[in-house]
């Protein structure tokens, strides 16, 4: 795009040099300036950008712009670009040549299920779709045979509307996203064209960002209220989980031309899209859904009553597009692979080892749930809090823990710059040990010897939950991620044993 007529567009915005030159490209980290690019230097927590404008030049910037740029720059075009932050979603869509009006977009967003319910809609939609199907989230940025690991849940404008133009390059049609609440607030997904959202369910979490719940909650509401409301698509729909208070509030809502659907792992519920039979077993659930006027009966390798939801929710945008239903049950039946999402690593007949990203009270609350409502022996967690994070969840995950764990080990996560010593510290502040007494409860600091030493204790029957990292590689000690994968420290004990 010619650089004269882009910044014609913002106001106050001023091109100090090479008007003409064309721009092919946007980004903001000069590590991933492709040629062509137009970099923009901002001021971040961390960085400031300015100090990187000769690295873009050197990987084949041909425009550079930001608050602080008031003459040219060796030979590229030079922009002077007032509150650069505001501007950019809009640059980076307009560069890219506006990529969502050309794809079929789902939004996923909630505090818990994200990750399980977008991978559900995107398994289903690649059998209907084949390869011309997209997913940006936790686990990953993928379409079309190509695939980017993931280093934010949201990528930022610059690099989610870049792997929205080579979606539709690669002749993708529908693409699947996860919207982390930082992702909505920092205005990462503005100018994306969405033709359904869905609203998973909302608890508390990510108060070490947003000041207050309400604020985390309002921020949510945004994917809804602004961000579909103001989408160019033609039919445009909403998804609600009314089991959750905060989504039967938001689906009595006045949207206008947006279709609301609602969803209810209630029997019988009072939503578009319900149970009217559900049946846990060890390893799966029988089930028989209502989807408007069609009954689906199928049965489905997962467990929990989460997962329900998170089935259920798959279900609506199923329905909401006019896909096939039946297609969509037959999919979900044979299993959709989701990993470090209640992952069963072990399952040797003696002892089960379960793999799960629950990081949060209600998250972990609900897989132990589940757990406790299919064990046969002990179940023994391993867990701990990420550092700099939310630290008010800290004790009340382990109160959670204990009360519906028989054995507790409290380990490190992520501490990053945090002393994992006082995260465990805070984490020990919500158990009351005298109430406990008759529970064994340990602190390990080194997460693969807190792991090692639960899988020691197994008895017959028992089930290990190794929670908090789910899919993760690496763990994050200071500003250094070092490799470790929960998954593989399991494997390795096992093979050993």
């Amino acid at each position: 795009m010619i650089v004269q007529e882009l910044f014609s567009k913002i106001p106050f915005a001023e091109v100090l040099s090479k008007p003409n030159m064309n721009v092919s490209g946007v980004a903001i980290n000069s590590n991933l300036v492709e040629p062509g690019d137009l970099f923009i230097a901002m001021i971040g927590e961390n960085q400031n950008g300015y100090r990187f404008i000769q690295h873009a030049l050197q990987k084949g910037a041909a425009a550079v712009a930001g608050e602080e740029i008031r003459s040219k720059k060796n030979h590229m075009a030079s922009i002077y670009l007032p509150n650069a932050a505001k501007h950019l979603p809009f640059i980076c869509s307009t560069v890219y040549e506006h990529p969502t009006k050309k794809l079929e977009l789902i939004g996923v967003t909630g505090t818990n299920g994200k990750t399980t319910t977008a991978h559900l809609i995107e398994a289903i939609l690649r059998e209907i779709k084949g390869d011309k199907v997209g997913y940006i989230g936790t686990t990953g940025y993928r379409w079309a045979g190509s695939h980017q690991e993931s280093t934010l849940t949201t990528p930022f404008a610059p690099q989610l509307q870049r792997i929205f133009r080579k979606m539709v390059e690669s002749s993708v049609e529908s693409a699947v996203i996860e919207c982390s609440s930082h992702g909505i607030d920092q205005h990462r997904v503005d100018y994306s064209h969405f033709d359904v959202a869905v609203f998973t369910n909302l608890t508390h979490d990510h108060l070490d960002y947003h000041r207050s719940f309400v604020e985390y909650k309002n921020t949510k509401w945004k994917l809804f209220s602004g961000l579909l409301l103001d989408s160019d698509k033609r039919k445009k729909h909403a998804v609600f989980n009314v089991d959750d208070a905060t989504g039967r509030s938001w689906s009595r809502e006045r949207l206008p031309l947006i279709d609301v659907l609602t969803y209810s792992s209630e029997i019988n519920g009072k939503a578009d899209v319900f149970p009217q039979k559900f049946t846990q077993h060890s390893d799966s659930m029988e089930l028989s859904i209502r989807v408007g006027e069609k009954l689906l009966e199928f049965k489905a390798p997962m467990i929990g009553s989460f997962n329900l939801q998170n089935i259920l929710a798959a279900l609506s945008v199923i329905y909401a597009l006019s896909f096939d239903l039946d297609v969509a049950a037959n999919v979900i039946s044979k299993g959709v692979f989701i990993p470090g999402r209640m992952e069963k690593i072990v399952d040797t007949g003696n002892i089960s080892v379960f793999v799960d990203f629950a990081h949060s009270e209600d998250s972990i609350s609900r897989v132990l749930d589940t757990l406790n409502g299919i064990k046969k022996g002990r179940i023994i967690t391993v867990f701990g809090c990420g550092g700099e994070s939310d630290t008010t969840k800290r004790p009340r995950m382990g109160r959670v823990a204990v009360e519906k764990s028989d054995i507790v080990v409290v380990t490190s996560d992520n501490p990053r710059n945090e002393d994992p010593e006082k995260i465990m510290d805070e984490i020990f502040t919500g158990i009351d040990q005298s109430q406990f007494s008759s529970k064994e409860i340990f602190r390990i600091t080194k997460r693969d010897e807190a792991i090692q030493h639960a899988l020691r204790m197994t008895k017959k029957d028992d089930i290990v939950l190794i929670a908090g990292k789910g899919h993760e590689t690496h763990q994050q000690i200071g500003n250094i991620k070092q490799p470790f994968e929960d998954r593989k420290i399991v494997k390795a004990w096992m093979k050993q044993r």
